[in-house]
């Protein structure tokens, strides 16, 4: 098929390559002796190989081209090359893969690193597929999550979704000033929206989809008006769930954007005042008892549900203990806001044995849960009594969670670490389990000197 003895100007190159691989980089680059023609994608882009490099990477490529599954002879400046078409890849993502097979170097971006991983899998090189999974976690940031959960999605690439959906849940702030984010379609929009583990409150939600919902009309030609806006949204608009926001916050900023109908809008002030429920999902954001943040970051929490409608303690004065079996660093809480306007609250966390912390900070009434950062962390160390003393004025009225958790057990990067949750008697009045002000404890495992 090819004259072996025709070196051309690229005789002598031997002499220069330091080892396999170099030998192998110059055939990739100069083609030189190829005897294997790919057509790539829509574009039938032409690219050449060699057949002996890909018998020594890929079975699944070896037996594409001998036996009874030799391939159509075409030629090419007259030279004869075996034919493999290639509809399933793009020329980008192929020709980084044919690289890796002759230089084991992993030349992607973000952009096509799927389409390598789904050449990798097709033709059976397992080497690849690890340095893919590898470069996506090393790589995934908040500027290419959407891109590469859309196209782990559609290769059905397990692994890499979960992925991506941790970061969108956690990191959604950060990707909604993204372009990606301002692109995606609304499918997608939709399906983050319906997630229960978004680690934010409705009102910044809301603000991003409407974010969105500008680029779209812009991308239309058309006005950013309520009404064009609503008709770009669809059903994105019903997955915000606009009882979770402060009545102050719904009555400010969504009822004055003119999004909603006047009869949506009167449905979601009747919940507010007497409990109606509206068409609008009530279940909380973030409802799972346990996520760890790639920072190393973890978040326990202790609620199934909100108490909304009055009070829990109407002393302005909550007891909550618990105990971990693991030493730890707590880090900070989520405490559950007011339910209308800013709020001070105070807080002493302390052991029967050792530490003690102490501080104040007041919520601006924005959000359910308000989360609060500690100055330093505080050490928690294994089976030690821990109690949290919480103080703050009766008026406003708080949330507060209501069935508690007695026992949550949270499988970590560093193991199992399980926080036990018990009542507590503060001047004469019981604590249950069942019901309290604290929503999330926020902490990361101890690392070990």
């Amino acid at each position: 098929m090819c004259d072996y003895l025709n070196f051309g100007a690229n005789s002598g190159w031997q002499k220069n390559a330091k080892n396999l691989v170099e030998a192998a980089e110059h055939l990739y680059e100069s083609k030189t002796l190829a005897d294997i023609l790919f057509i790539v994608g829509e574009e039938k882009e032409e690219l050449l190989a060699h057949s002996v490099i890909l018998i020594m990477r890929s079975d699944v490529l070896t037996k594409s081209f001998t036996g009874h599954f030799r391939q159509e002879i075409v030629t090419r400046e007259g030279k004869s090359y075996q034919k493999i078409e290639v509809v399933d890849n793009e020329p980008a993502s192929f020709r980084a893969f044919l690289k890796f097979l002759y230089t084991d170097q992993l030349d992607v971006t973000s952009e096509f690193v799927m389409g390598v991983l789904h050449a990798a899998k097709k033709y059976d090189v397992p080497v690849l597929e690890i340095r893919c999974y590898e470069y996506v976690q090393a790589n995934l940031s908040p500027e290419n999550v959407l891109l590469i959960y859309a196209q782990a999605k559609g290769l059905n690439e397990e692994k890499i979704e979960t992925m991506c959906l941790e970061m969108i849940d956690f990191r959604l702030e950060e990707i909604a000033l993204t372009d990606g984010f301002k692109e995606m379609e609304l499918e997608l929009l939709c399906e983050i929206l319906s997630r229960n583990t978004l680690f934010i409150n409705e009102m910044d939600l809301f603000q991003m989809v409407i974010s969105w919902a500008k680029a779209h009309c812009e991308l239309d030609s058309r006005e950013p008006t309520s009404e064009n806006m609503r008709n770009v949204l669809g059903d994105a608009l019903s997955l915000i769930r606009f009882p979770l926001m402060s009545i102050k916050e719904f009555a400010d900023f969504v009822a004055h954007s003119k999004l909603l109908t006047n009869e949506e809008v009167l449905t979601i002030y009747h919940y507010f005042g007497n409990g109606l429920k509206p068409n609008f999902s009530t279940t909380r954001r973030f409802a799972v008892p346990f996520r760890e943040k790639p920072s190393g970051e973890m978040i326990v929490s202790r609620f199934r549900n909100v108490f909304s409608q009055c009070e829990c303690d109407t002393s302005g004065v909550s007891r909550e203990m618990f105990s971990v079996d693991k030493p730890l660093e707590l880090i900070g809480l989520g405490v559950y806001g007011s339910k209308n306007g800013p709020k001070k609250y105070s807080c002493v966390i302390s052991s029967f044995k050792t530490s003690r912390k102490e501080f104040s900070f007041e919520s601006d009434g924005s959000s359910l849960i308000f989360p609060y950062y500690f100055d330093t962390p505080m050490e928690i160390l294994p089976d030690q009594i821990y109690v949290v003393v919480y103080y703050t004025s009766k008026d406003p009225p708080s949330y507060c969670g209501e069935e508690g958790e007695r026992q949550i057990t949270c499988q970590t990067s560093a193991g199992m670490v399980t926080f036990k949750f018990y009542a507590a008697t503060y001047d004469g009045v019981r604590h249950e389990v069942e019901k309290g002000h604290i929503a999330k404890f926020i902490f990361r495992i101890k690392k070990k000197p």
